[in-house]
């Protein structure tokens, strides 16, 4: 799969790329380069806002120390 380049160097992502790494309008894509030159492209992790959305609100909420406590039993 590939796509075409133009000259103030847009590229075209193809659908099926789109559609495997959930790709929407506006999202941004990160280039990441290894040792032997090789790029690889992934997608920049969700915003928190994004996230806050998939995470259900808790049935009660639970204060800062209660959750310090929490944290220091593990």
């Amino acid at each position: 799969m590939y796509s075409t380049m133009t000259n103030k160097g847009l590229l075209t992502v193809p659908k099926e790329v789109r559609k495997r790494l959930n790709l929407h309008a506006g999202d941004q894509l990160d280039f990441v380069f290894d040792e032997a030159g090789q790029c690889r492209i992934l997608p920049v992790s969700s915003s928190m806002k994004q996230l806050k959305r998939i995470v259900p609100r808790p049935r009660k909420a639970v204060s800062l120390k209660a959750m310090q406590k929490a944290i220091e039993a593990k």
